[in-house]
C-alpha cells in the first residue's frame, strides 16, 4: 500500500527521507509550560495580519486584554522597525548580551506569564533547552493543557496552537507542581519506529490549515533516530536574531512592492515571532522558541520537499530505495524541472528583488510546489523558501538596492552605510559579530560573493557526494537501488551471501534462549550492514582490516540498552562467524565495489545534468530581470555526460565551472553598470527588462530543441559567448540592435555555411524563419 495516497506535505518530511531523520507522521501532543514576560525578549514581525496575530496572541500571551499589546512592545524595543515614539523604555536585546529587565517592563507585564511548548518526545533529562527542568522562572501547566502538533525533517514542528485559559482566568488554574518529562515515550518511539506500510491515520491536513496552525522551532536534541546535542540543536541558534532582521526585511520588501503571495513567482516563508530568554542559564545556554508563518502555503495546492525526491516512486505515493528510477529518464528529467530548474530561478528572485542569497541552501530550505492532478501531481513552477536564518545578504546586491549612489564597500563595517535603517542594524557593534553578509562568509560555505551552490550544497547527498552518498545508501539498506542499477553484479552475491548465512544460523543456532537468539540475530544483521559500509568506505583495507574495525559505535546507537556482557557476547559469535567466511566476505567486497562504481557514476551524471539547467535558469533568470546578456561559455562547462565514460570519478570540475561562472556574475554587479542595472530593475518595482529579440530553435517535428550550443556574435561593442537554448528552445538577447548580430549552431557546424546573420533573417520575405527540414530557426522580437 503507498504509504502517502493523499500527498500530504508532512508525509513527505517524516517518512519520505533518510532513514536516520525518518519519523512518525503521525499526531502527537506536546506539553506546555510558561515562563515570567519580564524574563524574555519578544519580536513580532512587521506587517502581520490582525488574523494572525489575534491567533499568536490567544496562544502565546493569553494574559493579553489587547491582541496588539506584545506587538506594540516589540514596535518598540527593536531599534530597526524606526517607531517615532517609545511608550516604555525596553531595553534593546543583541545576541550575546544579557539584559535584565527594566523596571518599565516589570510594571507593563505584572505577573503576566508567555506560554511556551516543550518537546519532551524529542529531548531528555540531559538537554539544555529551556523547559526540560524547573526553576524559579518557569512553571509547568496541567496535563490537560496541550497543543497538537506533527513533526516535520528538521527540529521544527506544525503545531496547532490554542488558548490556555480564558484572559482575566488566574494561572492557579493552570499551573501545577512540576514533574520530570516522560522521556521514555521518546526512546520508545525511536526504537520501534519503522516506515508506515500505509498512510497515517491523523497525519496534517494542509487543506484543513486554521489560522492558529504554525510551524514552530524549539530546542531539541534528536532530530529522527540522530542524537544531535553535539550540533547544539537543544538551543536556538545564538544568531536567531538574523531571522528577525531577515523577516521584517522581506515584509517590508513585499509591502513596497505590493506582492500577491497567491500569484507571484516566489514564496518566503518568515518568522512571525521569536520568543528568547534574556538571560543565560548554566554553561551559558539561551533558549526560546520561533514561529513561522504557514499561511502563504495554498490549501489547494500539493508542497513535497526536495529531501523526498531520490526516495519518491513514480506514483508520487510509495517510498522507495534512495534513487531507484536513477535509470529511468522519464523521472529524471520530471525532477531536473521540478526541482533543478525552478530552484535556479528562485535563487536568482531571491537575490536581486531582497539581496539575499542562502548560504548553504540545501534541499531541507525548501519546498516545491504543484497543483493536484491526474495521474500525478504537476509542478506550478513555485519554490518556497524558508529558513531566513541561513539568509545571508548579498553584499553588492544590497548596496546596489538599498544603499547611496556610488560603488558598494570593500569592508562590511561600510555597510552602516545603507539607507535602510533595518539592514544597517545588523552592521552596528552590538551585531556585526552576528551579521552574515557574503563578502565576509565562512570558507566552508564556499568563496566570497556571488555563488550558485548546487554542487556544494543544492544536489544530494554529503558536501562529499561521490563518497559518502553512496556509502550512506549502503547504509542505509537501499538494496533495491543497486539491484535494479547492476543486477548483474548483485546475482553473484546469492551464492557467498548464503553461506555467511548459513555460517550466522548455525552459530545463533548454539543460542538456547530465544528472545536472546534473536536479538543476536539483529545485532549480527546490523553488524554485517555497517561491516559492508565499512568495506566502502576503506576500499584500500584488506578484509581482515575491515573485520576488525570497530563498529560498536555505529551499533550502540542502534541497540541503546544492550549491556556490555551481551555486547561481549554478541561481537564474540561475530568474529566466529567472520572467520568461517573470509573468502566469502572478501567476494562481496570485490562485487559491491564494482556496483557502487556503476552507481555512482549514474548519479554524478545525473546530478551533473541537473546541475547545467539549475545554472542556466539561474543565469538566464538573472539575464532577464536585469536586462544583460552576461556573455557566458557555456562550452567550458564539462559534459554530464563524461562521468558515465571516465573511469576515473571526479566531479571537481564542475564546482571550479560554477564558482569561476559565478565570479564573472559577481564582478559585474559589483560594477558600475551592474550596480545601475539593478537599480532600475529596482525602479521599475522589480519588473523584468524588455527583451531586444529571440531565436527559438526547433526540430524538424517543431519541438523545441533544449540545451542547444548556439554561438552568438556581437559585432560592436565586440562580443562572443556560446549560450544554451532554454526549455522552449530559445536564446534571449536583451541588449544593442539585432542588425548587430550573427549566430552558429554549434552542433551542426557545416549548416548552409555555418553562420547566419539575423538581418538576414529578419528580412527574409517568407517571413523570419530558416528551415532545414530537421532544425528550424525563427526570429521573434521583443
Amino acid at each position: 500500500m503507498p504509504q502517502n495516497d493523499k500527498y500530504d506535505w508532512l508525509t513527505y518530511e517524516t517518512v519520505f527521507q533518510q532513514q536516520r531523520f525518518a519519523r512518525t507522521n503521525e499526531k502527537l501532543d506536546i506539553g506546555l509550560y510558561s515562563i515570567k514576560r519580564e524574563e524574555v525578549t519578544v519580536f513580532f514581525r512587521s506587517e502581520i495580519s490582525d488574523e494572525l496575530l489575534t491567533s499568536l496572541t490567544d496562544a502565546f500571551f493569553p494574559d493579553a486584554a489587547n491582541a496588539k499589546a506584545h506587538k506594540i512592545e516589540s514596535d518598540q524595543t527593536w531599534p530597526w522597525k524606526q517607531q517615532a515614539t517609545a511608550a516604555v523604555a525596553v531595553p534593546v536585546s543583541p545576541v550575546g548580551v544579557t539584559l535584565a529587565a527594566s523596571p518599565a517592563v516589570v510594571r507593563l507585564f505584572l505577573d503576566q506569564w508567555v506560554v511556551l511548548p516543550y518537546n519532551h518526545l524529542d529531548n531528555d533529562a540531559n538537554s539544555r533547552a529551556l523547559g526540560t527542568a524547573e526553576t524559579p522562572q518557569v512553571k509547568q501547566l496541567n496535563k490537560d493543557k496541550k497543543w497538537e502538533f506533527w513533526k516535520t525533517a528538521s527540529r521544527s514542528c506544525v503545531m496547532r496552537t490554542s488558548r490556555v485559559k480564558d484572559q482575566p482566568a488566574p494561572w492557579t488554574d493552570v499551573h501545577k507542581p512540576w514533574e520530570k518529562w516522560t522521556f521514555a515515550d521518546g526512546d520508545t518511539m525511536r526504537r520501534d519506529f519503522r516506515i508506515p506500510a500505509g498512510p497515517p491515520a491523523n497525519g496534517y491536513k494542509l487543506a484543513l490549515r486554521t489560522p492558529a496552525d504554525f510551524s514552530v522551532k524549539t530546542g531539541v536534541i534528536y532530530v529522527g533516530i540522530e542524537n544531535q546535542k553535539n550540533a547544539e540543536k537543544d538551543n536556538l541558534d545564538s544568531n536567531w536574531i538574523i531571522a528577525c532582521l531577515r523577516s521584517d526585511h522581506v515584509a517590508a520588501i513585499d509591502k513596497k512592492m505590493g506582492r500577491d503571495p497567491a500569484t507571484d513567482d516566489l514564496v518566503v516563508l518568515t518568522e512571525l515571532l521569536s520568543i528568547n530568554e534574556k538571560s543565560t542559564r548554566g554553561e551559558g545556554n539561551l533558549d526560546g522558541v520561533q514561529v513561522r508563518d504557514l499561511s502563504p502555503l495554498k490549501k489547494g495546492c500539493l508542497y513535497i520537499p526536495p529531501l523526498s525526491i531520490p526516495v519518491i516512486d513514480k506514483d508520487f505515493q510509495t517510498r522507495s530505495s534512495e534513487f531507484i528510477n536513477l535509470t529511468d529518464k522519464e523521472w529524471c528529467d520530471f525532477w531536473k524541472r521540478s526541482w533543478a530548474v525552478a530552484l535556479g530561478k528562485a535563487k536568482a528572485l531571491f537575490l536581486l528583488r531582497y539581496g539575499l542569497q542562502h548560504l548553504n541552501p540545501n534541499v531541507q530550505n525548501y519546498l516545491i510546489e504543484f497543483n493536484p492532478a491526474v495521474p500525478t501531481p504537476r509542478p506550478t513552477g513555485r519554490i518556497i523558501i524558508r529558513d531566513l536564518q541561513d539568509a545571508s545578504l548579498h553584499r553588492e546586491v544590497t548596496w546596489a538596492l538599498f544603499g547611496p549612489a556610488g560603488p558598494p564597500p570593500t569592508d562590511k563595517t561600510a555597510l552602516t552605510g545603507l539607507t535602510s535603517e533595518l539592514l544597517k542594524h545588523e552592521f552596528s557593534p552590538a551585531l556585526i559579530k552576528e551579521s552574515q553578509e557574503t563578502g565576509s562568509v565562512d570558507s566552508k560555505f564556499g568563496p566570497p560573493g556571488l555563488q550558485f551552490l548546487w554542487k556544494r550544497f543544492s544536489m544530494f547527498g554529503g558536501n562529499n557526494k561521490d563518497e559518502e552518498f553512496i556509502a550512506r545508501m549502503f547504509r542505509e539498506g537501499n538494496r533495491e537501488t543497486f539491484q535494479k542499477i547492476a543486477a548483474a553484479e548483485m546475482s553473484e552475491l546469492s551464492a557467498p551471501e548464503s553461506v555467511v548465512t548459513a555460517n550466522t544460523n548455525t552459530e545463533l543456532g548454539k543460542i538456547a534462549n530465544a528472545d536472546e537468539r534473536d536479538r543476536c540475530g539483529q545485532y549480527l544483521a546490523k553488524r554485517n550492514d555497517f561491516t559492508h559500509q565499512f568495506s566502502l568506505l576503506y576500499p584500500d583495507k584488506s578484509v581482515s582490516d575491515i573485520l576488525e574495525l570497530d563498529v560498536g559505535p555505529a551499533l550502540q546507537r542502534h541497540f541503546p540498552r544492550m549491556n556490555m556482557v551481551e555486547r561481549r557476547k554478541f561481537k564474540g559469535i561475530a568474529e566466529t562467524i567472520d572467520e568461517a567466511s573470509k573468502n566469502e566476505i572478501a567476494l562481496i567486497k570485490k562485487v559491491r565495489t564494482d556496483v557502487i562504481a556503476k552507481t555512482r557514476k549514474l548519479l554524478l551524471a545525473v546530478m551533473a545534468d541537473w546541475g547545467r539547467v539549475h545554472n542556466l535558469a539561474y543565469i538566464h533568470s538573472a539575464e532577464r530581470m536585469l536586462g544583460v546578456n552576461f556573455g557566458i561559455d557555456w562550452s567550458l562547462l564539462p559534459d554530464p555526460s563524461r562521468h558515465l565514460r571516465d573511469e576515473k570519478i571526479n566531479g571537481d570540475s564542475e564546482l571550479k565551472w560554477e564558482e569561476d561562472t559565478a565570479k564573472i556574475l559577481h564582478n559585474y554587479l559589483a560594477s558600475d553598470e551592474g550596480q545601475n542595472k539593478v537599480r532600475a530593475y529596482r525602479d521599475r518595482g522589480w519588473q523584468p527588462a524588455a527583451r531586444v529579440f529571440g531565436l527559438q530553435f526547433l526540430d524538424g517535428n517543431s519541438i523545441p530543441m533544449e540545451i542547444n550550443p548556439v554561438k552568438m556574435v556581437r559585432g560592436a561593442p565586440s562580443k562572443k559567448w556560446i549560450d544554451l537554448t532554454d526549455r522552449e528552445g530559445y536564446i534571449h538577447v536583451y541588449e544593442a540592435d539585432p542588425n548587430e548580430y550573427h549566430f552558429e549552431i554549434v552542433a551542426f557546424p557545416d549548416l548552409a555555411g555555418g553562420s547566419f546573420s539575423v538581418s538576414d533573417l529578419i528580412n527574409k520575405a517568407s517571413g523570419p524563419i530558416l528551415d532545414f527540414g530537421y532544425i528550424k530557426i525563427k526570429y521573434v522580437a521583443g
